[in-house]
């Protein structure tokens, strides 16, 4: 599998997990990485490891906004990188199955899971609608 198709391959099972993630994450300027090797010092688990390719995008998110890596690991298994538009690592994890990286992406950059209780504190309401 070349670069292109392996960068199709995770746009797509990103969107059959959701196919509105990424227009809500504000995806743009897809770019298809080669096989590389990262180092100990970027990934922060004191080792080199060898990337198959991937994926990267901007996001314009809730709570980040940079750079989305989305690397295939040699184990099949994708490792995630957030880069903040400054050019600071935020967050790196690995080791996910292709069913997971949709709900990894999204707690990082727009999930806010404390939404809601943050609005009673403020004494406003969340809307409801009945019917």
């Amino acid at each position: 599998m070349n670069k292109i198709e392996l960068a199709n391959e995770i746009i797509q099972q990103i969107k059959v997990t959701d196919p509105r993630a990424l227009w809500a994450w504000g995806a743009t300027k897809f770019q298809a990485l080669p096989e590389c090797i990262l180092s100990a010092e970027r990934t922060g688990f004191g080792e080199n490891t060898g990337m198959r390719g991937g994926l990267r995008f901007k996001v314009r998110g809730l709570k980040f906004k940079g750079w989305v890596y989305v690397w295939l690991t040699g184990k099949d298994l994708y490792d995630l990188e957030a880069i903040s538009s400054r050019g600071y690592q935020k967050h790196y994890s690995k080791d996910y199955y292709c069913d997971q990286i949709m709900e990894v992406i999204d707690d990082l950059i727009e999930r806010d899971r404390g939404y809601g209780l943050k609005l009673q504190k403020k004494g406003s309401k969340p809307c409801s609608i009945s019917v």
